[in-house]
């Protein structure tokens, strides 16, 4: 049906019919009308919230990634405080009690000492004696480990490879 057609047709059941009835085929011509646009809108790809001009994300670093575009690296930004909360991964760092020790020949670790909390270890399936050797595939080291409760406090996961009666393993913390 044409806009024309639907006019005339409009203007016919005006000269005959009760205004109840106008209104209520305005009200489905209206709403054809708004389905119709809606139609169009999805097949030719708009409603696109997140898309800037010509289909484009302005990333915070500049850079624009246009539509088919690979994705790259994701860069990790830091909350600013006050916005996120504590994940319970502050509370299993401060459970911990961790000294240096050699691993192999080359390789320093962290053993999980008697002074930290066992039940918190045990509902992470580790023990005092266990040795850390990294978290997410990067080595600890004493920067590290002194900045582990603001690290974990971050997360809600980590992967950590350990050493447990001279087996090497790997384990996902979660912090839930």
């Amino acid at each position: 049906m044409t806009p024309h057609r639907s006019a005339a047709a409009l203007a016919r059941s005006a000269q005959g019919g009760s205004p109840l009835r106008l209104a209520g085929l305005a009200l489905v011509a209206i709403l054809a009308l708004v389905a119709a646009i809606a139609a169009l809108n999805a097949l030719l790809g708009g409603g696109d919230e997140m898309a800037g001009e010509g289909g484009y994300v302005v990333l915070p670093t500049g850079r624009q990634a246009g539509p088919g575009q690979g994705q790259g690296q994701a860069q990790a930004y830091e909350a600013a405080s006050g916005y996120a909360a504590a994940t319970r991964g502050l509370e299993f760092a401060d459970a911990l009690d961790l000294r240096p020790v050699r691993v192999g020949v080359a390789d320093t670790g962290y053993a999980i000492t008697a002074d930290s909390d066992t039940d918190l270890l045990a509902g992470h399936r580790l023990r005092a004696g266990d040795v850390l050797l990294d978290m997410d595939g990067r080595k600890l080291d004493p920067a590290r480990i002194a900045a582990l409760g603001e690290e974990l406090g971050r997360l809600d996961a980590v992967e950590i490879t350990m050493v447990r009666q001279g087996e090497t393993r790997q384990r996902l913390l979660t912090f839930d």
